[in-house]
């Protein structure tokens, strides 16, 4: 058996300054999700687990920011009672109706140093142990490619894909020329896995937002790349605050996630194409998710005392209360670095 290198936790404050606008711009990011929530509404009804296939109780399991939900009882995957189908996915991503590319070109460098420069070191670490060098990576769904730049920081050769024009053209303003590809569609970006000798094809928050994600593990397969880096967020303790605080926006389950893996769901589609995890990094937000529901709710009628107090007792100590998820493999996200059979 396979020995795994394994790493937990991180520091919030790595995050938290970045995460700002979601305490400020609570109210528009919830008209923001409320729009895509209809928009997912009009797609047909949901009849089949979206990771295993197999079909599923007509009665959801819970509701959430006006969104039913069903929970495979095969391999307890997080599917949503509407299907992201090729008409969501397009509204959404390829026309950027939400102006992603606005929000992704704010604080950018700050974004790259903060959340993307520790997961390339995170592989980095991984592949010094197997003693692997020249590294070469293809990142899918690289937005405005945030982890290319960290690549390139880290001087690590790799070229990202992005489906979304606006975010192109924004990466392109703080990457060297040639290291962001428009991805015409998603056929586009397996063909070019299949045919590709990467070290590492990552999607790094990509899994969840994808049409067919099988077919992102049928390409990797068929092609001579070593090593798939998974970064996805997991059906785990923020799902259950966000369907308790339905004032606060819902980066977890928002609608953009219209299905969530569990670490068990991940790991019957990796026994299904004969995949096996190498590494794995457990963090999650999920205690900063909570400190940020606590206090967009107790924003009125509260006095700054109180404020102090829930402060010394509570916000003080995230890393801490986190960190005891982390280890027991709880998180709300998990890194996996994974290779073939």
């Amino acid at each position: 058996m396979i020995k795994k290198f394994i790493k937990y936790s991180k520091k919030s404050s790595d995050i938290q300054d970045i995460k700002k606008n979601f305490f400020s711009s609570n109210t528009e990011l919830l008209k923001s999700n409320k729009s895509i929530v209809k928009l997912l509404k009009k797609q047909p009804i949901r009849k089949n687990c979206k990771n295993c296939g197999f079909r599923m109780n007509t009665k959801s399991d819970f509701s959430s920011h006006n969104m039913e939900y069903k929970i495979c009882k095969i391999c307890s995957h997080l599917n949503s009672k509407y299907i992201d189908n090729l008409n969501f996915h397009k509204e959404i991503y390829d026309n950027d109706k939400f102006s992603y590319s606005k929000f992704y070109s704010k604080e950018y460098n700050k974004r790259v140093k903060k959340i993307y420069v520790p997961k390339i070191d995170f592989l980095i670490e991984f592949f010094k142990k197997k003693k692997i060098i020249n590294i070469k990576i293809l990142d899918i769904g690289s937005g405005a490619g945030h982890f290319v730049k960290a690549c390139q920081i880290r001087k690590i050769d790799a070229v990202g894909l992005e489906v979304n024009k606006k975010m192109v053209k924004v990466g392109e303003k703080f990457l060297t020329k040639g290291s962001l590809i428009h991805s015409i569609n998603a056929e586009y970006s397996l063909n070019l896995i299949e045919k590709s000798n990467f070290t590492v094809v990552s999607l790094i928050s990509v899994l969840e937002h994808l049409e067919n994600p099988y077919e992102m593990f049928k390409s990797f397969n068929r092609s001579k790349n070593k090593y798939l880096f998974l970064s996805i967020p997991l059906f785990n303790l923020s799902v259950f605050i966000e369907s308790i605080f339905q004032n606060v926006y819902p980066r977890h389950t928002a609608i953009m996630h219209p299905h969530i893996y569990s670490y068990e769901s991940i790991q019957y589609v990796l026994k299904k194409y004969n995949l096996i995890i190498c590494a794995e990094w457990w963090f999650g937000t999920e205690m900063l998710d909570l400190n940020r529901s606590f206090n967009v709710s107790f924003q009125k009628n509260k006095s700054k005392k109180f404020l102090d107090i829930f402060k010394k007792n509570f916000t003080n100590h995230i890393d801490m209360l986190q960190e005891i998820f982390d280890k027991k493999k709880l998180s709300s996200e998990v890194h996996l670095i994974i290779k073939k059979k």
